[in-house]
């Protein structure tokens, strides 16, 4: 299996109109009018991407009331576009960072010379990241047309999820440099560390290995030199505070590993409640 990311880049290379829509194979179009309205729009504004908003379901039945909708809204043309939100596919969240929920200019994004980064995971925001410099101007709309499934919680431990986010965070640094993006280089740290944390709450959480056996792993990881990064982060102080960054440096997989083990303790009660609701879709 070649993966989500691999099956996208096939069907654009195999793709023939002037623009472009994904749609992840468990959600759908949810206005029978929405690809005519932004269409249109696109024609009018010259956008090379247009954006509607979203309506969360559950399930095949359950439809989440509250819609998700941009903060932002219209047309948003450079320099503004790169300078104020090319921040968002760095760990901030202004813009959406999927690739679905858009129509993008065929053109633009063949234009871009964008390659696959080999992710299982995040695979949406490798995309963006690397086009959203390509980009002249993108418009969003609060027209909701697409159904997004969400609630199903998975009983595994799931191995793609940090060395996906590591070769994401070599992609961002590379995107940094090659455009001087510097005020997002914090962001990415700090997006490293809450990853790390994360995995191992779920190797806890899904008793991968015994204790010995998970510091051993975190001792492994936490040899890799760029975990050193989290050190230079200058914007927020408070980071360097914090007791796993601390023993993320120092390679205490014990500490790591005990910092870990109260997260998942005091979470216990909302994992709960969402394994209750996932029995119910």
């Amino acid at each position: 299996m070649r993966g989500v990311e691999r099956a996208g880049f096939t069907g654009m290379d195999h793709a023939q109109g002037m623009y472009l829509m994904y749609v992840d194979s468990d959600d759908y179009l949810c206005n029978p009018d929405i690809l005519s309205i932004m269409y249109r729009k696109a024609e009018d504004t010259d956008a090379d991407y247009m954006e509607m908003a979203s309506q969360r379901v559950m399930g095949r039945h359950i439809r989440i009331k509250r819609r998700t909708i941009s903060p932002v809204q219209g047309l948003i043309a450079r320099p503004e576009l790169f300078d104020t939100y090319y921040i968002s596919f760095f760990g901030v969240n202004i813009l959406s960072v999927t690739a679905w929920g858009k129509l993008y200019r065929m053109e633009t994004v063949r234009n871009a010379g964008l390659r696959p980064s080999g992710v299982f995971m995040g695979e949406d925001l490798a995309f963006n990241i690397q086009l959203f410099p390509h980009l002249r101007r993108i418009y969003i709309l609060d027209v909701v047309g697409y159904a997004y499934r969400f609630g199903v919680m998975t009983n595994r431990y799931n191995p793609h999820l940090l060395p996906d986010l590591k070769v994401l965070y070599h992609l961002k640094k590379e995107l940094i440099e090659r455009y001087g993006y510097t005020r997002a280089a914090d962001f990415i740290r700090i997006e490293l560390k809450n990853v790390f944390r994360s995995d191992i709450c779920q190797r806890i959480i899904h008793r991968t290995g015994s204790k010995e056996e998970i510091c051993r792993q975190i001792r492994e990881e936490l040899s890799d030199s760029v975990y050193q990064k989290l050190g230079e982060v200058t914007d927020h102080p408070d980071f360097l505070k914090e007791p796993i960054v601390g023993a993320m440096l120092a390679n205490d997989a014990p500490a790591v590993y005990d910092i870990a083990l109260r997260q998942v303790r005091n979470g216990r009660a909302t994992r709960l409640i969402k394994r209750w609701v996932s029995g119910l879709l």
